[in-house]
């Protein structure tokens, strides 16, 4: 199940980051990464401190993820709300720990081991899971569920990326490619887990935009990058729709992708700008001048892009075309949250031009 869609709760927050920032002060609402000792039971983490290795901890982390999913179907089943949100802190201040742990790995063969396959397994199970219950709680709650599942998916790419390295990198992002997880297991180790990671991150980009976004780390570079792709398949998509031939000298890079494919890579590219922004303003790892402007370049397009879903939708409805119909639902959905996100994230724009920080920049 795709889990492309950052919550109107999670944008609001971390892009409201920026404001927190400026003034010194944790965002209100605001739940920070929990101390592992919240997160383990006093065994697991004497369990944890026995051993310094990464390696060493992944059978720990795998069996934690385990009692963390049986604790929050059973507290959503007896409908034990305020338990539930506590558990699912815990689970993502356990992952971010596991995230920060892993990006400090010198020894990549510690990702290629058999816990370690083990574990992006039941990464994905418990992520399935959280899926579910969250179509099983009232709308207030989802956005809780879904940051919990977004940081698995996040954990699980990540170890992904690390045990194929560069043969994963380098692999065919064709959009032909199956995205069918439910026979993953059936297959071979090796090949299970290859087709797990290409269905994981196949976000239908061409090879030429995936070696740009590789080759520009800034933040504000990025959102442009992703901003781009965002427009390219609207741009073609209208194309097609008005039966415009191709005037280009190059070679059409869309000419294989589908409509489907190309509200697909929309989604992604503005989930991805989200989670540029949201990253970089939550571990503070850019200025406060960068984030700002990655949120003005996003703000002033997503208007825009609205009205062309408005016509793209029209046009799915005219062809019947389901599958199409709800791409396009969800990448509505995605650029609302962008719109309204980026908006708080900016602020009042009588604060812009008058405030201390808005003179600053």
């Amino acid at each position: 199940m795709n889990r492309i869609c950052i919550p109107l709760f999670l944008a609001l927050f971390c892009l409201n980051f920026l404001w927190a920032q400026d003034r010194g002060a944790r965002p209100a609402g605001a739940n920070p990464t929990l101390p592992l000792q919240q997160v383990f039971t006093p065994a697991e983490y004497k369990e944890y401190l026995s051993e310094p290795a990464f390696k060493s901890h992944l059978d720990l982390y795998e069996e934690v993820l385990k009692r963390y999913d049986r604790m929050i179907s059973k507290e959503v089943r007896s409908h034990s709300m305020e338990k539930s949100l506590e558990t699912l802190q815990q689970l993502r201040s356990l992952i971010h720990h596991v995230v920060a742990e892993a990006e400090n790995v010198t020894n990549k063969k510690e990702f290629r081991s058999k816990q370690a396959k083990q574990l992006e397994i039941t990464i994905r199970k418990v992520a399935e899971t959280i899926d579910t219950l969250k179509g099983s709680v009232f709308l207030q709650y989802q956005p809780s569920f879904e940051m919990a599942a977004r940081d698995l998916d996040r954990l699980r790419d990540l170890l992904l990326v690390h045990i194929f390295g560069e043969a994963f990198a380098a692999g065919n992002r064709q959009s032909s490619r199956s995205r069918d997880m439910a026979s993953v297991d059936l297959l071979p180790a090796n090949e299970a887990v290859a087709r797990a990671a290409a269905a994981a991150l196949d976000d239908r980009f061409t090879p030429e935009e995936f070696a740009e976004l590789q080759a520009n780390q800034s933040l504000v570079k990025r959102v442009e990058l992703f901003i781009e792709i965002a427009n390219t398949r609207l741009e073609e998509i209208r194309r097609r729709m008005e039966n415009k031939p191709w005037t280009r000298k190059e070679v059409n890079p869309l000419e294989f992708h589908t409509y489907s494919d190309m509200v697909h890579s929309y989604q992604r590219a503005i989930d991805s700008a989200m989670i540029n922004i949201d990253e970089k303003a939550r571990y503070k790892t850019a200025p406060a001048k960068d984030i700002r402007k990655a949120l003005e370049k996003l703000n002033s397009k997503v208007g825009v892009f609205q009205a062309q879903l408005e016509l793209v939708k029209e046009f799915a409805r005219q062809l019947r075309d389901e599958e199409l119909y709800r791409e396009i639902l969800e990448a509505e959905e995605i650029t609302e949250i962008a719109r309204k996100g980026s908006e708080l994230g900016l602020g009042p724009a009588e604060d812009d031009a008058g405030s201390p920080e808005g003179k600053q920049e």
